[in-house]
């Protein structure tokens, strides 16, 4: 037997070369065969090895000693070659975990093999990450890395099996017919997206069912940016099949001075893009939006729709000379602003949606800031605009609800009141007389009237009930009744004296009430908007307050709810004129 046979048979390494050998290959096949020898893989190397050379890490090592690496620096062969003969013979690499897998054929990439590999990348326009995610089947140990080492030229040695299957899976995609991008192509492609506004992202959505399998976005922005010398023919005109689906419109520059004078308008009508479009949905441009205006705002832009740019500046400049016709308002017009919303029982809200053509840009919370005096000015179409809807409307036909005599309820329609001011006002005093709340009276009461429960009765002191059952008010009046006229000493739950509390003055109170029922922003709204609210505040002390049950509280709490109030009213009305 050879001494070369008896050395492989004993299990020994390989001896180190000399230095006269330099051929690769068989620096290579000293390397796979030592591996084997010993068992060891990349990360036993490591372990006995020590430090690792610059650039050489465990994968390097394992594709060096599998021939998938060809080239390499001496330093890097001699720490393999070392690190395999310093194994410790007692440490065993037999486990199942840790034995060579079963050897593939290895082949040696040739120069025909190195060209076909690159044509059918450059020719399918489909690199090889994007090839294997696309793969149903690619072996799980076929890298990507390793592959590109291949068409690189860094790598001349593959296993067969993966290099059949990248060859096999490039020639799916080569089948198709190609044809030459020429300069035209990309210039048509640029002139659809210019004047459609649809870029490559855009087109494609919602189109992954009809568009051929493989076109992406990123391929049509290559088109663009670097264009090919081919293209698959499919992915080109399915592509342009689609930008001619969108109208085209011409497109003019953004420049600085349109860009000031837009700004100029915004400011001297104090009206933002979300309002200069309210109510135009049926006659401005398609397409046009709050945000394409807001992004002209913020810079310029190099070009812009011309059909939505005539259209904002000349709706910019007719709000512009509306806004140049404010008026100050006449205290005998606030006056009777005031007549005819007590007169009709209608506040500013309601009477916009009773309203059949309301002027652009009014709104009730700014109706409420002429009528708190907030703001002295008005535009003269919408002061008109109000005053001829409050005239025209007729005088509330509301009736008393006196106490004792329930029996004169004004009754409308199948046995149902409406819920009145003035019944409110008569329930909460009888609730304030006896002490005794809706909850604490109906939870013991044995003989209510089908239906009635703390939720109906709830509805009519909040205002989110406009009518009630007959029935039901006779029972909850009478209930009141019967314990205030009992002769029982009951407390008071609902007066609260602590020290540091005053009386709610009445100009507060009718302020708070406002903005309960025009607003609806008290009780329970107010407090669920803000992050601020003071310690102790409850949405029910507000409610006494309101309800006149509670007559004096912490001032503090007052003013925060009030400046609170007016807050929000101005941030509506901002908001409005935006």
């Amino acid at each position: 037997m050879k001494e070369s046979e008896k050395k492989q048979k004993t299990g020994d390494i390989i001896p180190y070369p000399s230095e006269g050998v330099v051929d690769i290959l068989k620096k290579i096949d000293i390397l796979k065969a030592a591996g084997k020898q010993t068992g060891c893989n990349a990360k036993a190397i490591i372990d006995v090895g020590g430090t690792l050379p610059i650039g050489l890490t465990e994968s390097r090592i394992t594709q060096i000693l599998e021939g998938e690496i060809t080239t390499f620096a001496e330093e890097e062969y001699e720490y393999i070659i070392k690190s395999l003969k310093k194994v410790p013979k007692e440490r065993s690499y037999t486990a199942a975990s840790q034995q060579p897998a079963e050897e593939k054929e290895h082949v040696i990439i040739d120069e025909e093999t190195f060209v076909l590999l690159q044509e059918l990348r450059e020719k399918t326009d489909i690199g090889v990450v994007a090839l294997l995610n696309r793969a149903k089947n690619a072996p799980e140990d076929l890298k990507a890395s390793t592959a590109q080492n291949w068409i690189s030229g860094k790598s001349k040695k593959a296993r067969r099996d993966h290099l059949d299957f990248l060859l096999q899976e490039w020639r799916k995609y080569s089948q198709y017919e190609f044809v030459e991008l020429t300069a035209e192509i990309p210039k048509e492609l640029l002139g659809y997206e210019e004047s459609t506004g649809i870029g490559p992202q855009a087109l494609l959505r919602g189109t992954q069912k009809e568009r051929p399998e493989g076109l992406s976005s990123d391929i049509i922005k290559r088109w663009l940016k670097a264009p090919k010398d081919k293209v698959r023919k499919d992915y080109l005109e399915f592509t342009l099949q689609e930008w001619r689906k969108y109208p085209q419109y011409e497109f003019v520059e953004l420049t600085e001075e349109i860009h000031k004078k837009l700004l100029g308008y915004k400011e001297s009508t104090g009206i933002g893009p979300q309002a200069l479009l309210r109510g135009t949905q049926k006659e401005r441009p398609e397409g046009l939006n709050s945000g394409i205006i807001k992004r002209w705002l913020a810079a310029p832009h190099k070009k812009v729709r011309k059909d939505h740019l005539d259209y904002v500046l000349a709706r910019w400049k007719t709000l512009e000379q509306l806004e140049a016709k404010k008026i100050i308002i006449p205290d005998e017009i606030l006056q009777k602003l005031h007549h005819h919303w007590k007169r009709t029982n209608i506040g500013p809200e309601k009477l916009l949606k009773l309203g059949s053509s309301v002027p652009r840009g009014l709104t009730s919370p700014m109706i409420c800031q002429w009528l708190y005096k907030k703001t002295k000015t008005a535009r003269e179409d919408h002061l008109d605009f109000v005053l001829e809807q409050w005239e025209a409307l007729p005088e509330s036909k509301r009736r008393t609800f006196s106490k004792g005599r329930t029996a004169r309820l004004p009754q409308t329609m199948q046995g149902c009141v409406e819920v009145t001011p003035e019944i409110i006002k008569q329930l909460r005093e009888l609730r304030n007389t006896t002490g005794v709340g809706v909850n604490h009276l109906l939870k013991k009461a044995k003989d209510l009237p089908e239906g009635l429960t703390i939720g109906v009765v709830s509805g009519w002191f909040n205002g989110g009930t406009a009518t009630a059952r007959k029935d039901h008010l006779e029972y909850m009046v009478q209930k009141w009744e019967a314990l205030a006229n009992s002769g029982q000493e009951i407390k008071n739950r609902y007066i609260t004296n602590k020290d540091g509390y005053e009386p709610i003055s009445q100009q507060d109170l009718e302020e708070m009430r406002h903005y309960r029922d025009m607003l609806n922003l008290l009780p329970g709204h107010l407090l669920k908007i803000s992050d601020d609210v003071p310690e102790g505040l409850t949405n029910s002390m507000i409610g006494g307050w309101l309800s006149g049950v509670t007559q004096n509280t912490n001032p503090e709490f007052v003013s925060w709810v009030l400046e609170r109030c007016r807050a929000v009213v101005k941030e509506s009305y901002e908001k409005a004129l935006q």
